[in-house]
């Protein structure tokens, strides 16, 4: 199965929108640089513990009243499904 370039694509244009990478991401779940590269650039997939704590950390960067950046009904948008490529697999 070839990689596709544009895994998470909706997350990266939050992380260039609100200014963010990924070790930023990587405090806010808990966990080092390197495991939120392999999950950013599809070699594994996200627990879904992560998902829930990267939208509490990209929601927190509303102001109270406005709504979720990332509501829990588009979580599939920014996390789609089956973007794992197995280690070792695609170029």
């Amino acid at each position: 199965m070839p990689r596709n370039r544009s895994y998470h694509h909706k997350l990266r244009i939050l992380m260039v929108e609100y200014d963010f990478n990924y070790d930023d991401l990587a405090v806010a779940i808990g966990r080092c640089h390197t495991y939120v590269v392999q999950r950013m650039t599809g070699k594994m997939a996200w627990d879904l513990d992560d998902v829930y704590a990267i939208r509490a950390f990209v929601n927190s960067f509303t102001y109270k009243g406005e709504p979720e950046i990332i509501p829990a009904s588009h979580i599939a948008e920014y996390f789609p499904p089956r973007q794992c490529v197995p280690l070792g697999k695609g170029v």
